[in-house]
């Protein structure tokens, strides 16, 4: 989807078999065929009138009807609320999303910051100096107090970009012992950037400031830069989709001083979800799902272990991926200490013994998670014995836990 046709067709010339790999909802290069089209003769009308909006080589195969196949699971981010809005908006819910063992009350996912006081200066600097200020003081405090998380900020606009910048700068000179920081990355080194230049780059924690607000006479403009924009939607998505742990969203507006009816476009109605998610925090690990339990079998485990003291939340996840049982830590808000799987409904309708058996479990511990599993079998023939097994697990993960965090 970043290639141009011109740079692709010649490579696709002289082979049998071609596979692009890409993302239509996303960025595009150029618009490439729409200049080169503006110079065909009439007689290309017809074929120019077909590929006059296509903007990629992933464009112009898709445009031909070549057969497709979408990519569904989705790794990059660490916490479910990170991909929620891009995956409702953007996927049709079609993406396989794993699900966090943390909640944003363990400071994951995504989170909102008001600046009530920000104002936009639309006839001016094109900027909002106080929300840059609130920007570039919460990039020191990452700098101080969580240096091992990489860190990219993100802006609707250039001026904003640089308004944050210079008020970095001045903190910087305030601040010497953050310089470490800084220039330390080795492969994911802090930027500051607008959202035309974001795409590729991904980060533990992405700032996004807004900039756009009511002026100093109390007047919203129903104006957001390229997303009130042709395309503007898949700009917004790009954006929201660089964080791999947090998104932080520093904005003077909140998604209720959007007007839809002075404001229209696909990327400004995208984005005016995106703050009502953002500031509702509805897109919660914490909060219970409504699905029902796969089997007696998993009520049972559940219920079990409940009788023995233990918060245990049934179906935790989002879009497709959902762990059977999950036992909160009461030490650690936000966290669970334990995900049980069963070989319940959704375990029997995987497709093959790889998802059901390795795949799956490897996924979720690269994700945090500590897995335990309960066959039915076992159960209905042993249930104390299983129970204590299970008991003894969740005291297992504890520890190791612990020991997680002593290690930083």
């Amino acid at each position: 989807s970043q290639i141009q046709p011109v740079d692709a067709l010649g490579a696709i010339a002289s082979v049998n078999q071609v596979v692009v790999v890409g993302d239509e909802r996303q960025l595009p290069p150029t618009t490439f065929f729409a200049k080169m089209t503006g110079s065909q003769s009439e007689d290309d009308e017809g074929e120019g009138a077909q590929v006059a909006d296509i903007e990629s080589i992933l464009g112009l195969f898709t445009a031909r009807g070549l057969p497709q196949r979408m990519l569904r699971w989705h790794y990059r981010s660490r916490h479910q609320s990170l991909i929620a809005v891009s995956n409702s908006q953007f996927y049709e819910n079609r993406l396989f999303i794993v699900p966090s063992p943390y909640t944003q009350e363990a400071g994951m996912g995504l989170r909102f910051h008001h600046v009530p006081d920000g104002v936009f200066d639309s006839g001016g600097t094109g900027t909002n100096p106080i929300e840059a200020r609130a920007v570039a003081e919460a990039i020191i405090r990452h700098a101080k107090s969580n240096p091992q998380e990489s860190l990219g900020v993100a802006t609707f606009s250039v001026s904003q970009r640089r308004a944050i910048q210079d008020e970095l700068e001045a903190l910087r000179r305030l601040n010497p012992d953050t310089e470490d920081f800084f220039h330390a990355h080795p492969s994911e080194p802090f930027f500051v950037k607008n959202l035309e230049n974001v795409q590729g780059d991904e980060r533990d924690v992405i700032m996004i400031s807004v900039g756009y607000a009511k002026n100093a006479q109390g007047y919203m403009a129903m104006r957001f830069g390229p997303l009130g924009s042709e395309g503007g939607e898949r700009r917004l998505n790009v954006l929201i989709s660089r964080a791999k742990r947090a998104c932080e969203v520093y904005a003077s507006i909140t998604d209720e001083d959007i007007d839809l009816e002075r404001g229209k476009g696909k990327g400004v109605f995208a984005f005016k979800l995106f703050l009502h998610y953002a500031r509702t925090g509805r897109i919660s690990l914490a909060q219970t799902t409504t699905r029902e339990m796969g089997s007696i079998f998993e009520e049972q485990v559940a219920n079990a272990l409940i009788e023995r003291g233990y918060q245990v939340h049934a179906q935790v996840g989002i879009a497709g991926f959902f762990i059977d049982l999950a036992v909160a830590d009461p030490e650690r808000p936000g966290r669970y200490l334990l995900g049980i799987e069963c070989d319940g409904a959704e375990y029997h309708s995987s497709r093959s013994a790889r998802d059901r058996d390795r795949l799956r479990q490897a996924v979720l511990e690269d994700h945090g998670w500590i897995i335990h599993r309960i066959w039915s079998a076992d159960w209905f023939q042993r249930p104390r014995e299983q129970l204590e097994r299970t008991v003894a697990a969740i005291d297992a993960a504890t520890r190791e836990l612990a020991e997680r965090a002593e290690l930083g």
